[in-house]
């Protein structure tokens, strides 16, 4: 189903947690990326992992603001369905 919902809405970036219960959400992720061109970065939170977020908000002081850059119509969040009774919906 994560492999059909970031291809479906050609996901650049994926934040997933270090770890939860005895899943290895970055291993989890690194391996759907094989099949996923479009997505650049996997940034893992609460702890070390692929790309830090720790470590990314840490270098943003550094980059322009970008803040007057971004389009407010712009897509930045995408949800879908659980797809318990099909493919998952966006």
């Amino acid at each position: 189903e994560l492999r059909a919902m970031l291809g479906d809405c050609g996901a650049r970036a994926l934040f997933v947690p270090a770890a939860f219960r005895t899943v290895d959400y970055p291993a989890m992720a690194r391996r759907v990326a094989a099949d996923l061109p479009a997505l650049d970065h996997i940034f893992t939170v609460r702890g070390a992992g692929v790309d830090d977020y720790a470590a990314l908000l840490a270098q943003g002081a550094h980059l322009p603001d970008a803040r007057s850059q971004v389009d407010p119509t712009a897509v930045k969040l995408a949800l879908y369905t659980s797809g318990t009774t099909g493919r998952a919906k966006g």
